[in-house]
């Protein structure tokens, strides 16, 4: 398995399908916003993005699929005043007459900051692999159906980008978890490309059950460099595919949902329990590397992420108040379905005797 080509082909898809709706968002924006729509009302294109779907008859004029919510909820295109609008319309006065002193207004939605944070992210890593980033997907704004055509765009290279659905991203993103070598080795990676990902080993450590067995006993570093920036990437693309905006308009699968489901049906979940019991809660979201400006993903209700400082002495880990935990082999005995999904990261912070940071996902302690 060769991770960085597949890592260079996914980022540069996220990079231009989101770049590519952007500039197409902006050109947009700069043709309608402020106008009134009684001067737009003989370019049919700009009046089917505006009032697609409008009706004027309901109470709420932005139907639910309609192309005017699309506009609205993706792009922040919308018209003022539009019960003023829908009572001129249903009266039936033509657009010309009924968009006098209607202006269109924009705004920027959720949907469109977080493309812009997954572009950076997209780029950022593009640049830690020495790549120049592609050209933006050209797209005409002029034409109705660009809205809806650019987000499923997007939405499709996210998918492609993100575990559980390839073998490369599951691959990548436990080792920026991070994980132990063997669990990562398992699933396909090179320990050398590893290594120039920025990943190297930082820590030994055995258990009672394995002594000396290096495959599954040495603990990688901190992820750094590309499998940092990937992690960022994928956990931006797994909140895209969440969005209800965007859910309303594309059929999009819970990536981080699948992923956690996974690996908690494979985890011994009483003794998983336990583990969240030492340690402190953390929230609702998918952890997420240090200066990451991309929204975490969300976890399945009732799933929390916890965090377990620790330290690891004569192979026993030891919570922070001095608790055991149990041997080093039977803590990753417990977290190997989750490590090899990376939604749990055993990270070496270093000392003697070893200072280590333990992140899970685990069901919400009641």
């Amino acid at each position: 398995m060769e991770l960085t080509p597949w890592l260079r082909e996914r980022a540069g898809g996220i990079a231009a399908a989101a770049e590519g709706l952007l500039d197409a968002t902006r050109r947009l924006r700069a043709r309608l916003e402020g106008r009134e729509l009684a001067e737009l009302a003989g370019d049919e294109a700009a009046v089917e993005m505006l009032l697609g779907g409008f009706d004027p008859e309901s109470s709420e004029p932005y139907r639910p699929g309609s192309l005017a919510r699309l506009y609205r909820d993706l792009y922040g295109l919308q018209v003022l005043a539009p019960r003023l609008l829908a009572l001129r319309l249903r009266d039936g006065l033509p657009v010309s007459i009924a968009g006098r002193g209607v202006k269109v207004a924009w705004e920027k939605t959720r949907f469109l900051s977080l493309v812009e944070a997954l572009s950076g992210a997209a780029r950022r890593l593009l640049g830690q692999l020495g790549v120049e980033p592609p050209e933006p997907t050209r797209l005409d704004p002029f034409d109705p159906s660009w809205g809806l055509e650019a987000a499923r765009r997007l939405a499709e290279e996210a998918l492609r980008a993100v575990p559980p659905y390839s073998g490369e991203a599951l691959a990548a993103f436990a080792a920026s978890a991070p994980a132990p070598v063997g669990l990562v080795e398992a699933l396909g990676a090179e320990p050398g490309e590893l290594e120039k990902l920025g990943c190297r080993q930082a820590a030994r450590v055995y258990g009672h059950e394995a002594p000396g067995l290096a495959g599954s006993s040495r603990l990688l570093c901190d992820p750094a460099g590309p499998l940092l920036a990937y992690r960022c990437l994928a956990a931006g693309a797994m909140r895209l595919l969440q969005l209800e905006e965007l859910r309303r308009f594309i059929e999009a699968p819970d990536a981080a949902k699948a992923l956690v489901e996974e690996a908690l049906a494979e985890a011994p979940r009483e003794r998983l329990e336990q583990l969240a019991q030492a340690a402190k809660g953390l929230g609702q979201r998918l952890p997420q590397p240090g200066g990451c400006s991309v929204e975490p993903p969300m976890l399945p209700m009732g799933v929390w992420s916890y965090r377990l400082p620790a330290r690891i002495e004569d192979v026993e880990v030891q919570a922070e108040d001095g608790g055991q935990v149990g041997s080093y082999m039977d803590v990753l005995e417990v977290l190997a379905p989750l490590l090899y999904r990376g939604v749990a990261g055993i990270r070496p912070l270093g000392g003697e005797p070893l200072e280590v940071e333990i992140w899970f996902v685990a069901p919400q302690r009641g």
